[in-house]
């Protein structure tokens, strides 16, 4: 049998593997922060694995960022509904 291309899932801890040492070099909470982002990225796996870039690193950023905005939006709400007085 052939040899099978990686999922997006060996990306990603590919990934987190070559940026260990830029993690272990941030302070305790920016670590923490850290993982929260590439946790975003595992979060997504299923949409990432869609996406078929030639640049994996490039489908990782965009599973970030869509988890960030999908908090973004979350939050927002949340205020509006404050502000309104509803929750």
């Amino acid at each position: 049998m052939g040899k099978t291309n990686p999922t997006y899932r060996d990306h990603v801890r590919k990934w987190r593997e070559d940026t260990d040492r830029f993690r272990r070099a941030l302070r305790r909470e920016r670590q923490e922060s850290f993982d929260e982002l590439l946790n975003h990225a595992d979060q997504v796996a299923h949409a990432g694995m869609y996406y078929n870039s030639t640049n994996p690193t490039e489908t990782i950023l965009l599973s970030i960022c869509t988890c960030q905005q999908h908090q973004i939006r979350q939050l927002r709400q949340r205020v509006d509904d404050l502000e309104e007085g509803t929750a």
